[in-house]
């Protein structure tokens, strides 16, 4: 059986008043999902909501059946990463480079990578056919 990685319960979201009242879900290591809505409808602030960037009304958020507001900022970044599809300013950045952003949760503060870094930044490029 497989273990759950995201567990919400009973989770409104939005402002000052609620977009949506008690969600509850759950997401198991590996599982992919499609969050799909007309605009407004508090996609983006679910999302939010579970990257901490989004304070929520009410609810839990569980992440490995662990508070989310346990979490500190750096440790909720080793934990979930996004990609958004709405891009502020075009890097002109590598696929190398890209995963490379994936390791700054891991990094010291002069953001070099170690060689372990690099280790797993190439096994994902050659797990992933991105050479």
């Amino acid at each position: 059986m497989n273990k759950k990685a995201l567990e919400i319960s009973n989770l409104s979201i939005g402002y000052s008043k609620p977009i949506v009242q008690k969600i509850n879900c759950s997401l198991t290591n590996g599982e992919f999902i499609v969050l799909m809505g007309a605009n407004g409808s508090g996609k983006s602030t679910f999302i939010k909501s579970i990257l901490q960037r989004q304070n929520y009304l009410s609810g839990e958020i569980k992440l490995n059946g662990i508070h989310l507001n346990s979490f500190s900022s750096s440790e909720l970044a080793q934990q979930i990463s996004i990609v958004s599809t709405d891009s502020q300013f075009d890097l002109n950045l590598t696929v190398y480079d890209i995963l490379a952003l994936g390791r700054i949760p891991y990094i010291n503060i002069f953001g070099k990578l170690r060689e372990a870094d690099l280790i797993i930044i190439n096994k994902y490029i050659s797990l992933l056919d991105l050479s």
